[in-house]
């Protein structure tokens, strides 16, 4: 009669083949981490920069509503220039514990002069930041809703 050949080992694992599971298992774990870390470091970049996009946005809609309350006519005098030589208008709002730069430039051309309408850009930037998230929208207002 055949002796039936052994099929599973009982003696265990080596140490050598612990080892090189435990390696294994890490430079997985590890990779799985920093991919993790990254998605996690975009995901809060794209946040700033929406806040960026919204703030902008929503800031121009405020001086098309309200443009007395950011721009004083007439723009010659204003107090505060750019190196354009534009007026600028800055405040800043903290949002999420950040603060975010605004920044509100009038400017108006003769052809722009003669119908009436100023050219208005809202540049919204993240202080204190390396990634330089920032946004930066255009319209126009009438000069006249600024006299009234």
């Amino acid at each position: 009669m055949l002796q039936k050949k052994r099929l599973f080992n009982n003696k265990g694992f080596t140490l050598m083949e612990v080892l090189a599971s435990i390696t294994l298992l890490s430079i997985i774990v590890l990779t799985f981490l920093q991919l993790f870390a990254f998605t996690n470091k975009v995901a809060v970049e794209n946040n700033n920069k929406l806040v960026a996009v919204h703030l902008a946005k929503a800031m121009l809609e405020r001086v098309k509503i309200e443009p007395g309350l950011y721009i004083d006519l007439p723009l010659d005098s204003c107090p505060q220039k750019n190196e354009k030589g534009q007026c600028l208008y800055t405040t800043s709002y903290p949002i999420n514990g950040k603060n975010y730069e605004v920044l509100i430039t009038a400017n108006q051309k003769p052809d722009e002069k003669a119908i009436g309408l100023i050219h208005i850009v809202v540049e919204t930037r993240l202080q204190g930041d390396d990634s330089k998230v920032s946004s930066k929208v255009e319209g126009y207002v009438s000069d006249e809703e600024i006299q009234e």
